[in-house]
């Protein structure tokens, strides 16, 4: 007999489905970006130019307006055959992107495999509930591919620990290196994947030499591309993308995005207040988090944040520092808020670090400076992904906690979708 915790997560794992389908209906814009009005404008161009050309025609086309390498187009111009109006587009991507807690599931499955399957199923859902992975999937956005090829290349990563196989090793290696020409941020992938393998597991030196063997040959058509580009980013972004600019205010809000994902995981760790305890008798911690409040004051004291031409400066900065600025109209409220958030955050995420992930969030904080705008898409659901993956350490989930969880990020997405409205 089904009991009616079960028949519960079945209902709530249908009404996540359900909405994700009004949300479509609905034409849902819940990241800023979507409507007819948005990027789908800069993508359904991208689109034409190399549905209408050759590809190394395109490649060097000063109309392409992105960042990210082309892949994603030559995948539609090859493989779609649903390109011939934006709204069949809209419904390829749509349906595309549902493939994605499929695979999440999968990925879960082999994580965790003494976990109840419909424990799994729920949070496997949770990608849906993303504001970021929803409006990419509504309005035939750029990020979902690169989502879904790393959930893939998280699949043949723990088939290779499990089977140490060199076609699975290969596997790894291609879809980690195709998540990077689907969105480039995307390269902390192949980097966990390289380091882990190479540095954290006890694998033969042949099969070491094997992995870098295969990245290699995987980043020569990016090395033809900067060779093309004349850089790393398209032409038409070039002027976008100074790393003679250094944003220091951005490694705030990088921490302050961050936490966002890691609180809700807390409910997961039984034992909480004994890792909070341990973590405040380590020295390392101690130097950091007196580290981060001393860079806090010099940033909000001393720090001239540079002027651009494009985009406001109340643009990106994630979700907490835009509730800093509907909550108060005191700056030096907001302010407050904002670093009392980011002393907090970084606290529960270094409670998730060890030897073998601390480099994921350096990788974050290093590169954060040299973006802008910093967006929280950037993290999401980038981040819920690996923290589901990589970070957590637990074997089996209970109800009541995956039911908050799903809760939290039932709200978040309620209020972006509420944010974007107004």
């Amino acid at each position: 007999m089904i009991s009616q915790k079960n028949i519960l997560i079945c209902i709530i794992i249908f009404l996540t489905i359900l909405s994700y389908f009004i949300g479509f209906y609905l034409n849902e814009n819940s990241a800023g970006a979507g409507s007819f009005t948005g990027d789908i404008n800069h993508v359904w161009k991208n689109l034409q130019i190399y549905l209408n050309n050759d590809v190394f025609i395109s490649l060097s086309s000063s109309e392409y307006y992105s960042n990210r390498p082309p892949l994603l187009y030559i995948f539609h111009k090859y493989l779609n055959p649903l390109t011939d109006n934006i709204n069949t587009f809209r419904i390829s991507v749509f349906f595309f992107s549902m493939s994605a807690p499929l695979v999440f599931y999968f990925c879960l499955k082999k994580k965790y495999p003494n976990s109840d399957k419909l424990h799994l199923i729920l949070l496997s859902s949770l990608i849906l509930l993303s504001p970021y992975f929803r409006t990419s999937s509504f309005w035939g956005l750029e990020e979902n591919f690169g989502i879904i090829s790393v959930l893939v290349a998280f699949i043949f990563y723990f088939k290779y620990l499990k089977l140490r196989s060199t076609y699975n090793l290969f596997l790894l290696a291609f879809f980690s290196s195709l998540c990077v020409y689907f969105d480039q941020k995307s390269l902390v992938i192949p980097m966990i994947f390289f380091l882990d393998i190479i540095f954290f597991n006890n694998i033969p030196i042949k099969k070491k030499f094997i992995l870098i063997l295969f990245f290699v040959l995987f980043s020569l058509p990016y090395l033809y591309l900067i060779f093309k580009w004349k850089g790393i980013f398209p032409p038409s972004h070039k002027d976008f993308h100074d790393f003679k600019i250094l944003l220091f205010d951005n490694i705030i809000y990088t921490i302050s995005i961050l936490g966002i994902y890691f609180i809700p995981f807390l409910l997961l760790r039984k034992n909480n207040i004994t890792i909070f305890t341990e973590l405040f008798y380590k020295k390392l911690f101690l130097f950091s988090l007196v580290t981060l409040i001393l860079f806090i004051f010099y940033v909000e004291i001393f720090f001239l944040r540079p002027d651009f031409n494009f985009h406001s400066s109340f643009d990106g900065g994630g979700a907490i520092r835009k509730l800093s600025f509907i909550l108060f109209q005191n700056v030096i409220v907001q302010k407050i808020l904002l670093s009392l958030s980011v002393i907090i955050s970084w606290i529960i995420i270094c409670s998730f670090i060890d030897k073998r992930n601390i480099y994921i969030i350096l990788f974050y904080i290093i590169l954060s400076p040299f973006i802008y705008p910093l967006y929280q898409e950037t993290f999401d659901p980038i981040i819920l992904i690996l923290i589901l993956l990589f970070f957590l350490k637990v074997s089996k989930f209970n109800f009541k906690s995956l039911t908050l969880i799903y809760f939290y990020f039932t709200i978040f997405l309620v209020s972006s979708i509420i944010y974007y409205l107004k």
